[in-house]
Parts: C-alpha cells; sequence; structure tokens
C-alpha cells in the first residue's frame, strides 16, 4: 500500500509542477486567442531515482487537444470599473489540463481555471 500511494503522489506532484508551469504560461498570454503549448518535461534527476528506469515528469493532458485554452471572461478586474486609457479590463478565464505521470507508469490529472486580466475588447 505505501509504495502505491508513492507512485500516485509522485504523479500528483509532477501533475501539479505541470499545472503552475501552464498558470505561468497563461500570465504571459497577450490575447485571448494565442494558445500557450505546455511541452513534456522530466523532473528531478537519476541520481534520486537511481532505481527507476524514468523520472516523473509532466505533460498537457492527452484527452484535450489543446490543454491551455481561453474559456470566458469572468468578472470585470477587481471587481470594479477598471479602465486604462479608454479601454475596460476583465478577469480572463483559462482551463489548463495537465497530466502527471512516477517514474513507473502511475498517472494522475489535474484540471486548473487561472485568471489574466486582459482589456475586454467592448
Amino acid at each position: 500500500v505505501a509504495g502505491f500511494q508513492n507512485r500516485a503522489r509522485t504523479a500528483f506532484y509532477a501533475a501539479e509542477a505541470g499545472a503552475a508551469e501552464g498558470r505561468s504560461l497563461v500570465r504571459s498570454v497577450g490575447s485571448r486567442t494565442q494558445s500557450p503549448n505546455l511541452n513534456p518535461r522530466p523532473l528531478g534527476n537519476l541520481a534520486l531515482y537511481d532505481r527507476e528506469f524514468a523520472l516523473p515528469s509532466y505533460a498537457g493532458d492527452p484527452a484535450f487537444p489543446n490543454p491551455i485554452r481561453y474559456i470566458g471572461d469572468g468578472t470585470m478586474a477587481g471587481g470594479a470599473n477598471l479602465q486604462m486609457r479608454g479601454q475596460k479590463f476583465v478577469n480572463t478565464l483559462w482551463q489548463i489540463n495537465v497530466q502527471g505521470q512516477s517514474p513507473d507508469g502511475s498517472t494522475t490529472r489535474i484540471e486548473v481555471v487561472e485568471t489574466k486580466t486582459l482589456a475586454s475588447g467592448y
């Protein structure tokens, strides 16, 4: 049981690291039409996983053709009518789907919604 829990936890932490990178990618977008790409990445080094044949890793969830995508506008930024040079800004919502994998192949999927303040376009 302890081994199973360790593999599941390793996959979860790998997925959590992927979600953190996805959130960082969303913070760098400049428009709703951008589609950030979450590249697969191994985590750690082989010295830590010397009894394993691979490293923990994360990637965009293969169940979604676009694991990071704009899903709609939320409320006005800051809950108020934020304007700058005549433009209004809103919190845009972005869905991030990540899959983490432990060295033995156990997987965990995480879905996160991140916000990014962008011009409303209205």
